[in-house]
Order: C-alpha cells, then structure tokens, then sequence
C-alpha cells in the first residue's frame, strides 16, 4: 500500500482536486476513523456542484489518496466510507467485517459528539467515541466536524465510558427515547418508512400522527387509494388534503365543489408526478455512485452490454454509445444488483 500523505496530495494534486481532498481528510479525522458524509453534503461545504465532487471523488480513489467501502442493504448503498490513505488500517478492518457494518449515527449532548456504528452500537450503552467541540466549532450535518482549512486545530478529544458515568435521570430519559427513534414508523411498510426517514430525518412522533390520521382520513373519504404514497408526499408538503374532519358528524363536512376537487386533483396528480421525477433522479444517482465503485473490468462489461441492448432494438452503433451511457446502463446495474 502507497501511503500517500496530505502533504503528498499538496505537491502532487490540483488545486481544485486538492480542496475536495483536504475537506474529505478533515471530515475524515475523526474517532471513527473515516468521512461518512454525502457528495451532497461536500458540495454544500465547498460551494460545488454535487457532480464535480462525485467525480474528484473518483479521481482520488484512483490515485490512491482515498478508499472506500460502501454500506448496502442488499443492493442498495446506505452509506458510503471515505478513509484516507493515512487511515489504511481502519480501511482493512472494515472491509473484513462488511457484512457486520452499520449505518454511522450521532448525537450532540452537552457539546460533545457521540459517534455509533457497528464497534460503538448506540443501544447497548458501552463506551462510545465522543468528539468534544470548541465553541469556535460548527458541525454539519454528518457529524463530521469541518475547520476552516487553516490546519489549526482547536478539538479536543475525550473518551467517556457511558457506564462509568454518572447521569442525570433527565440525560437516562434522553438516551432512552433516542434509541427507540422512528419506533412509530414501523406500522409502515419498509420502503415507506425509508422514504419518509430520507424525506424528513427530523420528523417527531407527533408530528407524524398527525399527518398519517390525515392521510388515513383522506383515503376513507375516497380521495385517494393510497395511503402509504400520499403519505410521503404529505410529508413532503406537497399534498393538498381534500377532506376536512370535524368533531360532529360527516354530514357536517363541507362539500367541495366540481371545480375545486378537479384543480386538487390535478395539483395533486402534479405533485405525485414531481416525486416520481424526484425518486427517478435519485436512483439514477444512487446507480452511477455504484457503478463508479465498480473495477473496471466490470465497468467495461456493463457499458457492452448496455450497447448491445440499444443495438437489439434497433440503433446504429455510434448512437447506441451514447443511449447506453445515458439510458441502458441503468438498466443493465438494476438487473445485476437490484
């Protein structure tokens, strides 16, 4: 293994490479030993396009400043790890155990960052990384904490063992209540309960309530068949609720008119459509982020078949090139791991 050292990266990549890779190395310095973060989040905190990040990503796996292990459940990516080249060690360890790896979580309390993945479980109340952050300090919404690229650092690191510490039945009632979170969701079917964990990660038990009784109303009173669809879109705040309950009876809620329920319905028929664009885009990015992971001998493989399936129906060569980058691929990576 070339141990290839942040000072290495400054001689050897370009300066808009090198910021991509600095900003992954700082989020990567932590207990845990590697960046969980999103190209999404990245992007935020460098002001770039998310496709920009997605690529220099790829470039700096290739020059082997970065490596990775992604997280699935069966063939789905939750989590993708960044280690730095630094962190080789970290890296071997956790591509022995990838099959006992766990979606990275955390939680602030009292100015200290509590890291929990798979050597640290959140439930079990054992000794947990912590990350104590000077007032100085802003963290994002990884975890991670990020400076302001000066080098300096001004983090102080602790290690608390949770059950050699004395807390406060206010603090018992909190790690409690946070290791039952998204409990209320499980009355949902799975890929709803996920798309409403991604929609809204913050969401509270009442807040769902209330919007599912909603939902569940407006589906009894016929203006929907769906109930776990309008249930996410709702969420979303792009639902548009027909039915108005009330206390007294049903003869008592108001009819809407011909005209009125025609627009609802056609706002509402706008915003399911908008989320399947939506759900449409992010599987498609969720599909070139594991292609991108992929050897490229198995890159090579797919790209063949993608254009010999836009070549059976019906393209010229040169065209079928250009569907299967941008259309049969898709294909070919859902029906080899979906």
């Amino acid at each position: 293994m070339n141990n290839k050292t942040f000072w290495d990266a400054m001689k050897d990549l370009s300066p808009a490479l090198f910021k991509t890779y600095a900003a992954i190395s700082r989020l990567a310095d932590n207990e845990i030993g590697y960046c969980f973060a999103s190209n999404n989040d990245i992007s935020t905190k460098l002001n770039k396009h998310e496709k920009s990040i997605s690529r220099d990503v790829n470039n700096l796996i290739t020059a082997g400043y970065l490596l990775v292990n992604n997280l699935k459940v069966g063939f789905k990516i939750i989590e993708r790890r960044l280690y730095t080249a630094e962190n080789f060690k970290t890296y071997l360890q956790d591509n022995k155990n990838a099959k006992n790896l766990i979606k990275t979580t955390y939680e602030t309390r009292d100015a200290i960052t509590y890291f929990y993945n798979e050597k640290n479980p959140k439930s079990t109340g054992n000794k947990s990384v912590t990350r104590k952050i000077a007032s100085n300090k802003n963290e994002d919404c990884t975890g991670n904490n990020f400076e302001d690229g000066t080098g300096n650092k001004s983090v102080t690191l602790t290690n608390t063992n949770i059950n050699n510490t004395k807390l406060t039945t206010t603090e018992k009632n909190k790690l409690e209540s946070s290791s039952s979170s998204f409990e209320f969701l499980n009355i949902l079917d799975k890929a709803t309960k996920q798309n409403i964990m991604k929609t809204k990660p913050e969401i509270t038990e009442v807040e769902f309530k209330e919007i599912y009784d909603k939902c569940k109303y407006e589906v009894e009173q016929g203006y929907a068949k769906n109930l776990n669809a309008i249930l996410v879109v709702a969420i979303k705040g792009l639902w548009n609720f027909k039915a108005k309950e009330t206390t007294t009876s049903e003869s008592n809620i108001k009819k809407i008119s011909a005209s009125e329920k025609k627009a609802t319905n056609f706002l509402n028929k706008q915003n399911l459509e908008k989320m399947e664009i939506e759900d449409k885009q992010a599987e498609i990015e969720t599909l070139n982020s594991l292609f991108e992971t992929l050897p490229k001998d198995e890159q090579d493989n797919i790209m063949k078949e993608a254009i010999n399936i836009a070549i059976k129906n019906g393209m010229q060569p040169k065209i079928a090139e250009i569907v299967a980058r941008n259309e049969t691929k898709y294909k070919v990576l859902k029906n080899l791991y979906y």
